[in-house]
């Protein structure tokens, strides 16, 4: 465990963190961390890791055993895993240049306190934990190259793209010709397009925020069919770019904007505060 500017981050094993989510009465939520990293065990191998997991927390300091002989969760780790148990408010974000990709799930609960999760090296969970009052600085550094360079410009609403185009283009990003002419028969102008192409092929960082319009109580079923209102962030070599999507359907149109970082700051804060 350590502090660093507020923000409470945990190291856990998947395990550890299926047997905390245990003990705050989601046993549920742990057997899906289980799952990811061995789907196949036998109740009898689950309950042999739950018990090494119990001895490593309290060896930790994260867990300890009461007078009666019941485990106790460290009290800062139990407010930690909570909201991934009770939020109303859910957050995916992803960075990605050529050297690392990222990709957490920040959850927040009643404006006051969220978690960020996330897993390393495909078997070590962290958890970053914090106060409402820290959320959006959290959530804008993730984003740290974005708006770094560039200009603060409004895109005219004649210019269109779809998130479908936009993903195919990013995809793409090697074939100079092809993306151009996508995006300028997708409705962008000459100019645009070209600026955006360029941008495309020398990014320097990409990212997306998606957030979904659900809570803890939202059944799968709800969840998969549920809004998800989602920013793309592209930084080239001298600008930056939001796409603004109301969801993710493919012919979804963006809003567009060239920003600097002190425009980027104040469109997350209105997309993800409330």
């Amino acid at each position: 465990m350590k502090n660093v500017h507020e923000i409470t981050t945990f190291s856990l094993s998947a395990e550890e963190l299926a047997l905390a989510l245990s003990m705050i009465n989601k046993p549920d939520l742990g057997r899906q961390i289980l799952n990811t990293v061995a789907p196949q065990m036998s109740d009898e191998q689950i309950d042999a890791r739950l018990t090494s997991a119990s001895h490593s927390l309290v060896a930790r300091g994260l867990a300890d055993i009461s007078l009666r002989g019941n485990s106790e969760l460290d009290s800062m780790l139990e407010k930690a895993i909570f909201p991934m148990a009770k939020y109303d408010q859910l957050l995916q974000i992803s960075s990605s240049n050529d050297d690392n990709q990222q990709m957490r799930v920040v959850y927040s609960y009643q404006n006051n306190f969220f978690a960020a999760h996330w897993v390393e090296k495909g078997v070590v969970n962290i958890i970053d934990y914090g106060s409402y009052a820290s959320f959006a600085d959290y959530v804008s550094s993730f984003f740290s190259e974005i708006g770094k360079k560039g200009s603060d410009k409004s895109v005219a609403a004649d210019h269109k793209i779809t998130l479908g185009t936009l993903g195919k283009a990013m995809i793409e990003r090697s074939q100079k010709k092809q993306v151009n002419e996508m995006l300028f028969e997708s409705g962008l102008s000459e100019e645009l397009a070209g600026q955006l192409t360029s941008d495309i092929l020398k990014q320097k960082m990409r990212g997306s925020l998606m957030l979904f319009d659900i809570n803890s109580e939202t059944t799968p079923d709800t969840a998969h069919n549920a809004a998800k209102e989602t920013i793309l962030m592209l930084r080239g070599p001298q600008r930056s770019w939001l796409f603004e999507f109301a969801n993710t359907h493919d012919e979804e149109v963006a809003h567009i904007q060239l920003v600097n970082r002190k425009t980027f700051e104040k469109v997350l804060r209105q997309t993800i505060l409330h």
